[in-house]
């Protein structure tokens, strides 16, 4: 899911990046340029018809046809795929979209320090003060145009692509999560792969908590 919304597979996701570049360009050339790396990226996946985002699906499986599905290799994955190959594809992207949009749902209730993204939410501020500013222009032929270029800075200053150039994103993913599974191992003794998302922030938000309570004996100390 990572590499599907970072780079791509489809030719919205062509029109999604060309929008982009157009926005960066004249703001900020460096982002511009990571931009059109993934938008290569991302044409070579809709030429050789690379289909990741419903791939990302498969990981989601229980089962097929009644038996427990486990096989989660590449060639699992591969073989999963041609087996549903074929299926209503909107009806696995409401499924997924429902399965994403109930763990984040969770995990910003319990978690709100760790997943209450300030960022998304004054990303979605912008654009509705933009909407606003361009409706009155419309239908009051008002001129904002100073204002809603204000606004698309800040809009794309906020804005940074990751680089997916030799599968740069997804490893810096691995290691972090790798990372701190290492931390959180040592602290609860083995076993958190096993967990499931609860258990896991869980025992992270635990592991933070402690963290702060040190920190607090420490400057009590000094």
């Amino acid at each position: 899911m990572l590499v599907a919304s970072g780079v791509g597979d489809s030719i919205d996701d062509i029109d999604r990046h060309i929008n982009t570049i157009i926005g960066l360009l004249t703001r900020d050339v460096k982002k511009a340029q990571q931009e059109l790396l993934n938008l290569r990226q991302n044409i070579f996946n809709v030429a050789n018809q690379r289909d990741i985002r419903d791939k990302a699906f498969m990981f989601l499986a229980k089962s097929v046809d009644g038996e427990d599905w486990n096989d989660f290799s590449d060639n699992g994955i591969e073989e999963l795929y041609q087996l549903v190959n074929g299926e209503n594809i909107a009806h696995f992207n409401k499924i997924m979209g429902e399965v994403i949009s109930s763990i984040d749902d969770q995990l910003e209730r319990y978690f709100p320090e760790m997943f209450d993204d300030s960022t998304e939410k004054n990303r979605c501020d912008l654009l509705r003060k933009r909407a606003m500013l361009q409706l009155d222009e419309i239908l009051n032929k008002s001129d904002h145009a100073d204002e809603i270029n204000a606004i698309n800075d800040e809009i794309w200053r906020n804005y940074t692509p990751k680089s997916f150039e030799n599968d740069k994103a997804v490893v810096d993913f691995d290691r972090q999560f790798e990372n701190m599974c290492l931390i959180l191992s040592k602290e609860f003794s083995g076993g958190v792969k096993g967990y499931t998302v609860m258990e896991f922030y869980s025992a992270y938000n635990l592991l933070l908590e402690q963290q702060k309570e040190i920190k607090k004996l420490n400057k009590k100390n000094k």
